[in-house]
Parts: structure tokens; sequence; C-alpha cells
């Protein structure tokens, strides 16, 4: 579109919403309780800077003209009209704020062009309109509040509609659209049925618009704002509900706060839960590293153990059993018992080893570890144990097949450590687009509420249930004191998907 076309879709908008508002709710002959025209020239400022001033202008200069306001008069109010937003738009710039009003500071640098430089506007308005003799000096006061309240009001309420549809966050995720419908249908119920009654519980639509912000983000809290304005606005000009007053200076600013507080509360907390989001992602991501970072230093020391410490205790017990066979039988006896520790401790560095990571695990793949890991515990510990795995012929992630390595790892430490079993089943297959690993044990049990309790019995669930969750697993324990232990893991075939 080009530059001039632009500014004539703006200006025709412009007339457009200040029509409307002039017709909401009317104070004066040019001044009204929400001003909606001001949303739309802060924004469109913002977004093009000086390109569409002339457009604001001509708007402006129209609706005050059609408001029989003397020509010069309408030309100078039009100037106050542009120069308002533009401060606003001015200070968003400076603000480097995200359309999206995805962090509080976008919410308050988006409060602060709303209803700070909006005083310009008025103060030139009502000081244009003195001196043209249209409104009496001793209204000075309460026309400038109105004027300022109206246009503040009407930026707070269509900026982030505009803001947001801009950035194309408006509407919610199609796995949310249903929901989000229903809480809209459910707030229109609501608004409807509180102002059709005189007496104040209008603030009761704050919990329902809460719980909108908090589920669809701020796209839901800016729609529920402009549906909450559109029924007070017309059911309070039509006598209906808490805000129809005899006295309508008192009306208006009671209603301009209550839909004042209603558009700032869904904004803020919309932005909060998405700052909560954001910070529990980064704190995901940030485990995820951490974990990818301390399984990346295992391998490194268990390779360094089983390469460097075993084939040096290799030669050296090569070494001793050549001296052996070379010296007399006097020597012999306590050569052969250096020898069996050196064989013992070559042992334990091959057990370290492989603890703190299978070399199989990155050669063959998570059966063959699995199968290696679960033979030695079960001959060390004296169960019996049965492993299944199917999985397929291909490899998984890597991340994924160490999750589900350490997961059997730790669920069968704390088989050893807790569950005095006799019998352990290890199953790890195929499903629904995932993988299942499954701990089974015939042990004396425990109460699953004690996890909740922090109980020692549930320290190595819990973390089996964070480790898992940091690649997208979830976890399932059930478990009755008697009766042995399930622990169940879906993890996901990506890392990162939703199992």
């Amino acid at each position: 579109m080009t530059t001039i076309a632009a500014n004539f879709v703006v200006a025709a908008a412009y007339v457009a919403l200040g029509w409307l508002g002039l017709q909401v709710l009317p104070l004066h002959p040019v001044v009204t309780g929400i001003w909606p025209p001001a949303g739309l020239a802060l924004v469109v400022l913002f977004l093009e800077r000086r390109r569409l001033v002339p457009g604001v202008w001509l708007g402006a200069l129209i609706i005050n003209t059609l408001m029989d306001v003397p020509l010069a008069a309408a030309l100078m109010i039009a100037c106050g009209n542009t120069a308002g937003p533009a401060v606003g738009a001015w200070l968003l710039s400076r603000a480097a704020i995200n359309p999206g009003l995805v962090r509080l500071r976008d919410v308050g640098a988006l409060t602060t062009a709303a209803v700070g430089p909006t005083l310009l506007s008025a103060l030139v308005g009502v000081g244009v309109l003195i001196a043209a003799d249209s409104v009496p000096a001793s209204d000075a006061v309460r026309l400038i509040g109105a004027w300022w309240s109206g246009d503040a009001l009407g930026a707070l309420i269509l900026a982030p509609v505009l803001l947001l549809a801009h950035a194309g966050q408006l509407l919610p995720p199609r796995p949310k659209r249903l929901e989000a419908l229903g809480l809209i249908v459910g707030l229109i119920a609501l608004t409807v049925a509180l102002f059709s009654i005189s007496l104040p519980y209008v603030y009761a639509v704050f919990p329902l618009t809460a719980v909108i912000a908090f589920r669809i983000g701020a796209g839901g809290a800016v729609v529920s704002t402009l549906v909450v304005t559109g029924i007070a606005t017309q059911m309070s000009a039509t006598g209906s509900g808490p805000f129809a007053l005899p006295s309508a200076v008192h009306n208006l600013f009671l209603l301009q706060l209550f839909l004042g507080l209603l558009a700032l509360k869904g904004l803020v907390l919309a932005a909060a839960q998405n700052a909560l989001t954001e910070s529990r992602d980064r704190l995901g991501e940030l485990s995820r590293r951490l974990l990818s970072a301390h399984e990346s230093e295992r391998r490194v020391i268990a390779r360094g153990l089983h390469d460097d410490v075993g084939q040096t205790l290799t030669a050296v017990k090569m070494g001793l059993d050549g001296v052996r066979r070379q010296v007399g039988a006097g020597a012999a006896g306590p050569l052969a018992e250096q020898i069996r520790t050196v064989e013992g401790l070559l042992r334990t560095v091959r057990d370290l080893s492989f603890e703190l990571h299978p070399a199989v695990l990155d050669d063959l793949g998570l059966a063959s570890a699995l199968r290696q890991h679960v033979d030695r515990l079960a001959r060390r510990a004296g169960f019996r144990a049965s492993l299944v795995v199917d999985i397929g012929t291909l490899r998984l992630p890597a991340p994924i097949e160490a999750a589900c390595f350490r997961l059997v790892q730790e669920a069968l430490t704390n088989v050893v450590r807790h569950a005095r079993a006799t019998e352990v089943t290890v199953t790890v297959v195929e499903r629904r687009g995932g993988v299942e690993v499954t701990v089974c044990d015939n042990g004396v049990g425990f109460d699953p509420r004690a996890l909740e309790a922090g109980a020692r019995t549930g320290i190595g669930l819990l973390g089996l249930q964070e480790r898992a969750a940091l690649v997208g697993g979830t976890v399932r324990v059930d478990s009755a004191p008697g009766e042995g232990t399930t622990v169940r893991v879906r993890y996901p075939k990506r890392e990162g998907d939703v199992a």
C-alpha cells in the first residue's frame, strides 16, 4: 500500500472510531468518556513513525469538523490530537517495547505512553475551545480531566489490541481456541448479568478475566477487556448497572476507573505469566545443558578410567606376572598377592567406568548397555532380573538413550537400597510414538505420598522425575506397602517433544 493510500485509510479509521466513541459515552459535544482514536494514533505512529502523521492529523481534523467546531479551532485541536500520540509513540520507541507485550516493562512503557502524553492533547483541545468561546473557562478543569481520561482509556484499551494483532499474537494457539471461546462466552454472560443489576458487584468479572489472562495470554486479556468495555459502556449508557448514576461526571469517572483497572490488570497478569513461563523454559534449557555437560564429563572420566588407568593397571599386572615367572619360589607368593590386589583394583576401575558412563551405550546402544548393567547388578545384589527391550532397530537420540539408562540405573539402585526385592523386571518398549521404560520389583513397597513429604524413600524417585522432565519425559510411580513398586517413565523419541 502506498503512503498516500495508507494515510487515507488511517484517516478513515480515525473518523470511524471517533464517531463510535462520541456515540457511546458523550460527555460534551467534543468530549467523550472513551476516545478509541487515541489508541489507533499511538500504534500507527509507533509502527510507522512519521509516514502516517498526515493520516492521523487529517482524521482528527475531519472528526472535529463534523462536531461543528470552527475550522480554525479544528485545525489546532487536530494538531494537539496528533502531538499527544506522537510523543507517546516516541516514548514507545525509546523503550524498545515488544509489540507482543510479553514483558512487564512493555506493559509499563505502554501505560506511560497512553496516560502521560494524552494530557497534551487534552490541554491543547480544551484551551482551543475556551479561546474559541465554545466552552466556558469555568469548565476547564472538568473538561481537561474528562478529555485526558477518555484519551488515556481509549489508548489503554485499543492500543494493545492493535499491537498484538501486528505481532500476530492476538488469537490464541489452535489448541487453546476452543477453551478461549468458552471462557469469552462465559465472560459475556457474567458481565451482562452483573450490569443488569444496580448493586456494585461488577468487579466480580476480575477473577474470570484473570483466568483468561493466565490461560490464554495477552491476546485473551485484551479481548476480554474489549468485551467487558463494550457491554459496560452500552449498558451504562442505557441506564443499567451500578454506573448509571444521576451525576454524569461521577458516573463517567467510576466507569473509567473500572475499565482502566480491568485493562491494566489483564496486561500485567498476562505479562507476569509470560515472564514465569519464559523463566521456567530458560531454567529447563539451562538444566538440560547442565545435564548434557554432566553426562559429557562422566563420559570423559569413564573413558579416562577405562583407557588410561585400566590399561596402566593391566600393564602392571602383566609386568608382575612376568616377574613372578622369573623369580624363585620364595618370592612368588608375595607377588601373587600383589597381582590379586591389582586385579581387584582393575575390576573396581572397570566398575567405576561403567557406572560413570558405559562405553557400550555409545558403541552398541541402549539394549546392550542395559543388559550388561542389569546382569552385573543382579549378580552382585542377589536378585533375579529379567530384561525386555523392544524399541526397533533404529538408535534413539543420545540424550534419550542416556536418560533411559540413567532411569534404570537409579531405579535399580533404589531397589538394592530400599526394596529388599528378590525379583526385578525391566522393560523398554516402543509405545505410541515414544519409549516407555518400566522397572518393577516385588519388594517391600512404600506409600507414594511419602514423595510429597520428602521422605528418604522418595528422594531417589524425585530425582528420576526431575531427570525425566528435562528431556520431556513423564514419570508414574505405583506402590503400596508390601506390594512392591513399579516405576514407569515415558520418553519422547526426540528430545524436547512432549511424551
